[in-house]
């Protein structure tokens, strides 16, 4: 994950940014790097989406219960 520089909306903007310039030069990044970016891209994606959920009270949102 990347540092807390950016928020993460903006991070996955930077993510996808990075992805997509990596599709059209294939030789920037090697394949370990590529599985690490679309890695980060999903793990933001996830937490965004709790974020999202959590703030709004949204559908599918369920409190985390300590065991």
């Amino acid at each position: 994950i990347m540092r807390k520089f950016f928020s993460s909306k903006g991070q996955i903007r930077l993510l996808k940014h990075a992805l997509k310039k990596s599709e059209q030069d294939p030789t920037l990044y090697d394949s370990e790097e590529l599985h690490k970016l679309k890695l980060a891209l999903r793990e933001l994606r996830v937490k965004v989406e709790e974020e999202r959920q959590f703030q709004n009270g949204g559908f599918g949102y369920e409190e985390k219960k300590l065991p």
